[in-house]
């Protein structure tokens, strides 16, 4: 730790890197017990940069195939650090690999991982930053997609459109050629992947349907918030060199006697207010071991703090100096003096008091609640002791009984016993992550470009703050578009042959049409030879049939393609979504924000779960592209 006053807790980990040089993996977990001692000791609730060798050494000896030693390294960086999502995470992924069908164990830890990301900001930013990476993966995908998909449906209906608008002699062919040009020049002269989409959109809006129409709305709003999702990911990862992660790391466990002042000096200048003062008052009474001087500064901050943003988690601060203020006078009341007791007494009585306040505020917070019962109980008031005690027991019994246990040593329950080591009496609050987390996102960051692989070819020459230009563009052209489609009377697919349906002599039912040629048979069909229009019948049921067997086949390969394909937008992107999504995230391929104490790597748990997902996705799409509806 390099601190003067971590010197025996130094010495003591120096012993377990030695057993993690030599391999010896389970004796060096076993050695965790003194570390953790230790840590409790000088305050310390957690000790993510142990946590984060343990678990660095745990990834390794899981690759050398003791998965044993690795959940025991593992689950001595849960206790060495309980607050912390990272060390939970991991001893998850090795209980899979070594008994996977153990789902109990499993979903106890990850629910108390997530239950952690409130209080552990690093491992929020990093999930919330590599999600936000994903979903802008997702976005930018499907927005290619289904652009694309709307061109191939649409392709035949604008090339006989824009046929109309040319002069006579122009065969089809050449004007699809054209078309064909004309869509992909924008990426050919530098516009961006975006920008080429926004374009297709534009073209194909007059002949989609309904329910297209609500997927282009959807797909380029997302489009239109791509800048402020690559903001997010820039704030999580400029996050470790902010004042607030210095306020996270001091307030969470460890930091140097820099970082302390650093801290002093952002309580002093009002910067996080709230939780610098906090920090400041929870750092000087860490390990409860404090002069009248050191106690006066951390009251002063506490007070501050308090006046700020009252909450349990300072009034539960502020008992707690009150009570490590009485074990001052701990050495007269034993030598029995009885001004030294009324003054233990009183004191005891303040910390109570504040400790009612924060119950008050919010009758679960455990740290209050189990505070208050073990300083009745010094007092002698067994009955509300006990009843306090049972309370905290029902809010999580583990955390009381190793803390009762392990660290109290049920010694402290007797007053002014175990002075020496006042840490050990009473839970410390933990600092309130709420206000820091808002304060990072509402830091104004420049744009620098969309945070995701091949940014160049996605913005191109527009660059980040062009995206939302094009997005507004491609709307406001689509709503236009919509707008006029009545007016314009673009050409239709044919009810009866999917064939285009020129508007000049096809025949309107409502929002179907009949092409001329179908028009033509059914006039015919009574003058016709019924054998030869009973062929003609078949033909079209073979290409409508061919055409269902086409999408139908592509369901194999590209889940939710084969709806885009057949008119059910919706269902088509729900399922390419989730597909993606899984295997973006089954394959880490959105990991840009590293949570500092977690080892980097695709564990097979992770693998496991997003290729269920995945599997299940495809198994759905293939069985609606497939059935009558999805045909």
């Amino acid at each position: 730790m390099g601190r003067p006053d971590y010197a025996l807790l130094d010495a003591a980990w120096r012993e377990v890197l030695g057993d993690l040089g030599r391999g010896a993996w389970s004796e060096a977990a076993g050695r965790q017990s003194r570390v953790i001692e230790l840590g409790r000791d000088l305050g310390l609730p957690n000790l993510p940069q142990l946590s984060a060798v343990l678990l660095r050494a745990a990834d390794d000896a899981a690759r050398d195939g003791a998965v044993d030693g690795a959940e025991s390294l593992a689950s001595a960086a849960v206790t060495l650090s309980p607050d912390l999502v990272a060390p939970r995470v991991e001893k998850t992924r090795y209980l899979f690999q070594r008994t996977p069908f153990a789902l109990a164990t499993q979903i106890r830890e990850i629910r108390r991982a997530f239950e952690n990301l409130r209080v552990d900001l690093p491992a929020l930013l990093a999930f919330a930053g590599n999600a936000v990476t994903a979903t802008s993966w997702v976005i930018i995908l499907l927005l290619v997609a289904f652009a694309f998909a709307m061109v191939l449906r649409y392709f035949r209906f604008a090339a006989s459109d824009l046929r109309r608008l040319l002069p006579r002699g122009v065969t089809q062919a050449q004007t699809s050629l054209l078309l064909f040009v004309l869509l992909l020049a924008p990426f050919f002269a530098g516009l961006g992947v975006l920008c080429t989409a926004g374009v297709w959109l534009c073209a194909t809006a007059l002949y989609q349907r309904t329910a297209e129409r609500v997927a282009t709305v959807i797909l380029v709003v997302g489009m239109a918030a791509l800048p402020r999702l690559s903001t997010d990911v820039l704030r999580a990862l400029s996050f470790p060199a902010t004042a607030a992660a210095t306020i996270d790391r001091c307030a969470t466990g460890p930091c140097t006697l820099e970082e302390e002042a650093e801290v002093v000096t952002y309580a002093n200048t009002h910067r996080h207010a709230f939780e610098s003062n906090f920090t400041a008052a929870l750092t000087l009474a860490r390990d409860g071991r404090l002069d009248a001087t050191e106690r006066a500064r951390a009251e002063s901050y506490a007070r501050t703090a308090l006046e700020l943003t009252p909450g349990p988690e300072i009034l539960t601060l502020r008992g707690n100096l009150a009570y490590f203020g009485a074990l001052e006078h701990c050495g007269g009341a034993r030598m029995g003096l009885p001004k030294a007791s009324a003054q233990v007494e009183a004191s005891f009585r303040d910390a109570i008091a504040s400790w009612e306040q924060a119950r008050a505020l919010e009758p679960s917070y455990l740290p209050a609640t189990y505070n208050a019962a073990v300083t009745h109980l010094q007092l002698g008031d067994e009955a509300e002791g006990q009843s306090l005690l049972e309370s905290a027991l029902a809010l999580d019994p583990s955390a009381v009984a190793t803390w009762n246990k392990e660290f109290a040593r049920e010694q402290n329950l007797l007053r002014c016993r175990e002075t020496e080591l006042p840490a050990r009496h009473l839970m410390p609050p933990r600092l309130p992550t709420d206000g820091l987390l808002n304060d990072v996102f509402a830091e104004d960051l420049p744009a620098v470009g969309l945070i995701v692989p091949y940014a160049e070819l996605v913005t191109a020459r527009i660059g980040v703050r062009g995206v939302l230009a094009v997005a507004i563009a491609t709307l406001v052209i689509c709503l236009l578009m919509w707008t006029l489609s009545r007016t314009i009377r673009p050409s239709r697919p044919c009810r009866e042959c999917d064939a285009v349906a020129d508007p000049r002599t096809r025949l309107d039912l409502g929002a179907r049409s009949i092409c001329e040629r179908c028009l033509l048979t059914d006039i015919r069909r009574s003058f016709a030879d019924p054998k030869e229009q009973w062929f003609r019948d078949k033909e079209r049921e073979l290409a409508r049939a061919r055409s269902a067997r086409r999408a139908r086949w592509l369901s194999w390969f590209l889940p939710g393609i084969a709806q885009l394909l057949r008119g059910a937008p919706l269902r088509g992107l729900l399922f390419l979504g989730l597909m993606l999504a899984c295997g973006i995230a089954g394959l880490a391929l959105n990991v840009v924000v590293d949570d500092p104490v977690s080892p980097s790597g695709i564990g097979a748990g992770r693998l496991a779960f997003f290729g269920t997902i995945a599997a299940l996705t495809w198994l759905v799409s293939v069985i609606d592209a497939h059935s009558a509806r999805g045909a």
